[in-house]
């Protein structure tokens, strides 16, 4: 029987928690999630740092293929690209997956 996902409530995924990262959506083999843009994500040069961004993509696939595992599996990441086109300076964040 494949996993449930928590779509709200603090604690399921604790990194999450510490940036702010939150599932508006999950649905079998699909995930979407938001994140608002604070200062305290910032790089040094006043953009959001792009392991945010990295981390909301990463959380996001994992959350998509959450809903196809059995009780006894697990997933992780093993290689991941991204290429980033333009900085971040405030807004909401979506990622689908």
């Amino acid at each position: 029987m494949p996993k449930n996902f928590p779509l709200h409530g603090r604690g399921f995924h604790p990194f999450a928690d510490l940036i702010g990262l939150e599932f508006s959506l999950h649905e079998k083999a699909h995930s979407q999630c938001v994140l608002k843009v604070d200062k305290k994500l910032m790089n040094p040069h006043n953009v959001l740092h792009g392991g945010v961004m990295y981390s909301m993509a990463d959380t996001g696939m994992g959350a998509a293929l959450y809903s196809l595992l059995e009780e006894d599996e697990l997933c992780a990441t093993v290689e991941i690209k991204i290429s980033y086109f333009k900085p971040v300076r405030h807004g909401i964040l979506t990622c689908d997956t």
